[in-house]
């Protein structure tokens, strides 16, 4: 069956009293599911919108992650997307009486920023709500590691991951509160990936100031 118009003839005979056809038209209107995107390129982090446009439609299956499988069921679902990539996105649709449709592949192309850290050299946790904690600037980012040394060599903090470096370092031993660590000179290093794939390594020191 082609898409659009498709005319069928029907024909009927009579064998048993009159040995006459009689002919029936019928047409038939086949469309093709069809669906848009709220962007076709974008930076990640992002929520890409799908909305299905297809009349016909009853239940749907949207594959949004270059067909690892089906992400969602919903008519218009909301995906989130945190890797780049060109995603080769496609709605398949079924009818009521059961019938389904893949629509035309849509390419969301996903980019994302320069990883990098940049880094800060003083902060002074006295709680005045003013440079109180020690975050070092992260910009798309993956992963991360990294631990804070005292002038001894004593590891004094770790961050674990990604979550716990953008919460920083508020100046007591491990986060704890309980025992602050005394002004001076402190240093760090730390290991992370970038969203972009670029690997960063790096050491440094910065000034606890009371």
């Amino acid at each position: 069956m082609q898409y659009g118009n498709n005319s069928y003839t029907f024909t009927v005979y009579d064998e048993e009293v009159w040995d006459c056809p009689h002919y029936t038209n019928v047409s038939v209107q086949v469309s093709k599911p069809t669906f848009t995107v709220s962007a076709t390129e974008a930076e990640a982090p992002v929520d890409i919108d799908f909305t299905n446009t297809t009349p016909w439609a009853v239940r749907f299956e949207w594959f949004l992650d270059n067909e690892k499988g089906i992400d969602a069921t919903n008519e218009n679902p909301k995906f989130h997307y945190e890797d780049k990539g060109i995603y080769h996105t496609f709605l398949r649709a079924y009818s009521l009486s059961g019938c389904k449709d893949d629509a035309d592949t849509i390419n969301v192309k996903i980019t994302v920023p320069e990883s990098k850290v940049n880094e800060f050299n003083v902060f002074s946790p006295n709680d005045d709500g003013k440079n109180d904690v020690f975050k070092l600037d992260i910009i798309a980012m993956k992963t991360f590691e990294g631990y804070i040394y005292n002038r001894s060599g004593d590891r004094i903090h770790t961050w674990n991951n990604l979550d716990e470096a953008m919460e920083g370092w508020n100046g007591s031993m491990f986060n704890n509160g309980s025992l602050k660590a005394s002004a001076g000179v402190y240093y760090y290093v730390f290991k992370a990936v970038g969203k972009d794939g670029v690997e960063h390594k790096k050491a440094g020191f910065f000034y606890l100031v009371r």
